[in-house]
């Protein structure tokens, strides 16, 4: 999972949520790679990048590991994926 929050408040996080990951046996850790967040919106957007990755999240929430990143679905009027990876290919 990859929580992204503002500038500043990574420790105070990570703090907060250790005291529940440790009853999941979670690792939880910051990592400074930098992700970069692309937005596809419309009635094509799904095509496109089925035919770039191959695959696409099922349902609304879901996600699934793309070459250099995550490909995740969300709640939207129109088509909506967000694709968030470290490097574009």
């Amino acid at each position: 999972m990859v929580l992204r929050t503002t500038g500043g408040t990574a420790e105070a996080t990570l703090a907060t949520l250790s005291k529940y990951a440790v009853f999941s046996k979670v690792e939880l850790k910051i990592d400074t790679v930098i992700i970069r967040a692309f937005g596809f919106i419309g009635d094509d957007a799904a095509n496109f990048l089925n035919g770039r990755f191959g695959s696409l999240p099922a349902e609304i929430g879901n996600c699934i590991g793309v070459p250099g990143g995550l490909l995740l679905r969300i709640a939207s009027q129109t088509p909506d994926l967000n694709c968030g990876v470290t490097m574009l290919i």
